[in-house]
């Protein structure tokens, strides 16, 4: 259990009851991921009172390698679910115990996620891959695919101090801006209180019963005629080895470049102001031009538009304390940034060079 002044920063925020870029060569933002009871979970970490996540985001081609070390092959039949593909579902999720914690029937909705983008637990994409439309399949997952063990570093001792006028009883919740429930556990005498950030489910396998309702296979060629098909590992592999190491942390895990630091793959400075396109450097896949930057005072690349809204993917992202639309390259799901509505005019696309 940790007592410690650094959780003050994460608790302000509650509810209470790189070089990306090969380089120059209203709102109406792309629908992202849908949120779902089936989300991965994510967690104020009380020593840096920021969020971490249960498993380190990745993109869809490092998601898809993942799969494939877990003996589930990229490729499948035609007609059957594979990655990148969308998919929508109805299921069913029960613990060991037979107690039912989920259902997408009883909310009379089914579930829609696009394989890969981390929009739903790793082991129930693993279930349905192979499957077709129509089929039903059961299946376990373990906790290590589902919502993590349990962390008993996320029991955090909290001062009453930290949210004055406020008087904590055992079983009151407290909403993270993550989407996490923090039930209290303990109250102190002295007014202090327990909180457990873990995921209520954090620690348990969970057995479901899934069933395909639809499944679309993504795109091929964008409207503008570029190639959205998957590089092959060849490919892949050689434009992973011209990377450098902060275009790796950039493209294929999540990361942000330091302001007024960027630099693309090909020397540009991120501010520069030569005409051209910018493409991915992982792929070559075009998705902003000069036309569209503009200076936003981040000290990042800040466009107002993708080249074409094919060439990009925009998902929530979560691992912050308030969600994100993050901005993935729709050939390889690489990384590139994040979209706000605050552009000229209407949104802004916040790049990594």
């Amino acid at each position: 259990m940790t007592r410690g002044a650094a959780l003050l920063v994460a608790l302000g925020l509650l509810a209470v009851p790189t070089q990306c870029f090969q380089g120059i060569g209203g709102l109406n933002l792309p629908q992202g991921a849908l949120e779902s009871p089936l989300s991965r979970c994510w967690f104020v970490c009380p020593a840096v009172g920021t969020t971490r996540c249960a498993t380190p985001p990745a993109s869809t081609l490092v998601r898809g390698r993942q799969m494939a070390a877990r003996g589930v092959s990229a490729l499948q039949m035609k007609g059957e679910v594979k990655i990148r593909d969308r998919v929508t579902v109805h299921y069913e999720g029960r613990l060991d115990s037979g107690e039912l914690v989920d259902s997408s029937r009883e909310r009379g909705k089914p579930f829609t996620f696009t394989v890969g983008l981390a929009e739903t637990l790793i082991g129930f994409e693993q279930l349905t891959l192979g499957m077709k439309v129509g089929e039903a399949r059961q299946g376990r997952v373990e906790a290590e695919q589902a919502y993590g063990a349990r962390r008993e570093d996320l029991v955090v001792l909290v001062s009453e101090e930290s949210v004055p006028g406020v008087k904590m009883v055992v079983g009151a919740e407290i909403s993270l801006p993550n989407g996490v429930v923090a039930p209290v556990t303990d109250v102190s005498p002295d007014g202090s209180f327990t909180i457990d950030m873990n995921h209520k489910l954090a620690g348990q396998a969970i057995s479901y019963d899934i069933e395909v309702l639809d499944i679309a296979a993504p795109k091929t060629k964008s409207s503008s005629g570029s190639s959205l098909l998957p590089l092959s590992p060849e490919r892949l592999d050689k434009d992973i080895a011209r990377l450098s190491a902060e275009s790796k942390k950039c493209l294929l895990m999540h990361a942000t470049e330091p302001a007024f630091k960027g630099k693309t793959a090909n020397g540009y400075e991120w501010d520069t102001k030569e005409r051209g396109i910018y493409s991915v450097a992982l792929g070559g896949l075009p998705v902003f031009t000069s036309r569209d930057k503009f200076d936003h005072d981040t000290g990042m690349m800040s466009f107002t538009a993708p080249i074409d809204p094919d060439h990009i993917i925009i998902r929530i992202d979560t691992s912050d304390a308030q969600p994100r639309r993050q901005v993935l390259c729709a050939r390889t799901g690489a990384h590139l940034g994040y979209a706000f509505p605050d552009g000229e005019g209407g949104a802004r696309f916040s790049i990594n060079a």
